[in-house]
């Protein structure tokens, strides 16, 4: 724990006296400080919860993956000479970008303080704890069911425009994006109810045997959502199916499966990117083009631009425009309560008032007028709204909420309630790291009513023999 409080005190120092321009021998101390803390965290620390040491795929260590592709891979690519200053949609302002890097630091280090606090609370046993109750799920087909009715709903009555490639092109985007989001909160619950049963037979079968009904509707989503080239929606299921396998497989996961499974998304992901801008045509011409980006990581390329968000806001903000001090980032956490983000928008907000900080950071870079939004990303979501002092503390507190989701999955028996939040919030990192931290919570509330609905509960037979006991002592006393 000192040690991480060390690397933060550097960072500060680093973030405060950060050269005007990209040197990089600065840039290098950064990234060296970022690899660093990396290897210690996930090779050398060896205090964990006993289940957890053979878990290797498990909330923190998937968006330590994420924010390190969105915040750190340009910037690895700059120092090591495979991409220089000139992309000013990349860099932004080449004066604020070592700037930038050390708050990306500065975050990256919090959240793992955060971590540790609340790691340093839990006591290593090789026991999994155990909950009171048993919850019946026997629905969980029923809602399998439901998710291929609205899938094919979604196919019968979204516009063909938009089917093959036009969401981008003036088609009305409202109604289908109340029925992904719906439908994203139909997986979430159909995969929670089917891995608490999964978990608990006694007679289990392979993974693929159990689950091949949600697996092939998840799939065919996929392939459906990438052929209109929204490929927001395909990361999310890819990463949902991740954390369902290895929740459900717990240290049984094999690790070079699902390397080869995020491989093979990234190239398929990264192609259908270069295809939706028109630039080549086939396959074979998608995955040549895809190659060839100058990055160490080309096929997980085009979702590190996404940095130039920070770029923009830290460009901005406190010299030309002052922290809005919340303004953006609290109301994005309206997705918890169901209907209200959009009633907040229609009725509450005013016209001028941005909602979301990837609006702001457009007007600033693009004008009021853009013909497209940039997004925004975590840090910068953060940094807007309360400064680099705000981006300590939220991303300490994101790191105590990682911690909390990863060993209510892996070591404690929670409920498919529990599930439900820790599954949705894992199939959102990539686009919380390149959005703002309420996204992670997108279609939870629906899918929390969903299970709460459908599952029943029964407290377990030596629970209640105990409570029974305990009862008769109270009798027997009176």
């Amino acid at each position: 724990m000192i040690l991480y409080f060390c690397f933060l005190i550097i960072e500060i120092f680093l973030f405060l006296t950060a050269p005007s321009n990209m040197e990089k021998p600065f840039m290098t101390y950064c990234l060296l400080a970022v690899v660093a803390q990396l290897v210690i965290f996930f090779r050398f620390d060896r205090k964990k919860v006993h289940s957890l040491k053979e878990i290797h795929l498990r909330h923190t260590s998937i968006f330590l993956a994420c924010f390190f592709v969105v915040f750190f891979q340009c910037d690895i690519d700059y120092v090591i000479g495979l991409i220089d200053s000139s992309n000013k949609m990349l860099w932004i302002d080449t004066n604020i970008v070592c700037k930038s890097l050390a708050l990306s630091t500065i975050a990256l280090t919090s959240l793992l303080i955060g971590y540790k606090l609340l790691q340093n609370r839990d006591i290593e046993s090789p026991i999994i704890k155990e909950s009171h109750y048993d919850y019946i799920c026997s629905a969980k087909h029923y809602v399998c069911i439901l998710g291929y009715v609205m899938l094919a709903f979604y196919l019968i009555f979204v516009p063909r425009d938009y089917l093959y490639g036009g969401y981008n092109e003036g088609v009305d985007r409202g109604w289908v994006n109340v029925v992904l989001v719906l439908l994203q909160a139909v997986f979430l619950g159909m995969f929670a109810l089917y891995c608490y049963d999964f978990r608990r037979s006694k007679e289990r079968k392979s993974f693929l045997k159990e689950l091949k009904f949600p697996v092939l509707l998840i799939l065919l989503y996929m392939a459906i959502v990438l052929i209109t080239g929204r490929r927001t929606e395909a990361v999310r299921a890819a990463l949902l199916l991740v954390i369902v396998y290895s929740y459900s497989m717990g240290k049984n996961a094999s690790n070079k499966f699902v390397l080869l499974y995020f491989f093979a998304a990234a190239i398929l992901f990264s192609v259908v990117g270069i295809l939706r801008m028109g630039e080549v045509r086939g396959f074979d011409q998608g995955i040549e083009a895809a190659s060839e980006t100058t990055s160490f990581s080309p096929f997980t390329r085009e979702l590190a631009g996404s940095v130039n968000t920070l770029h923009v806001a830290v460009s901005h903000f406190p010299d030309v425009v002052d922290y809005n001090y919340g303004i953006t980032f609290f109301p994005s956490f309206f997705v918890l309560v169901p209907g209200l983000d959009r009633f907040y928008q229609a009725y509450i907000v005013e016209g001028d008032v941005p909602l979301r900080s990837g609006q702001v950071i457009t007007t600033l870079n693009l004008g009021p007028n853009a013909s497209y939004g940039m997004g925004s990303s975590i840090v910068a979501d953060v940094y807007i709204s309360f400064g680099p002092i705000g981006v300590v503390v939220v991303f300490i507190l994101l790191g105590m909420f990682l911690r909390y989701l990863e060993v209510g999955t892996f070591c404690i028996d929670k409920s498919p309630l529990f599930l439900v939040l820790s599954f949705g919030c894992c199939s959102q990192f990539m686009f919380a790291c390149r959005g703002s931290v309420a996204i992670m919570f997108l279609s939870w509330s629906y899918g929390t009513i969903l299970v709460f609905l459908l599952v029943r509960r029964k407290m377990k037979l030596q629970h209640i023999e105990s409570f029974n006991k305990k009862l008769s002592r109270r009798f027997s006393l009176t």
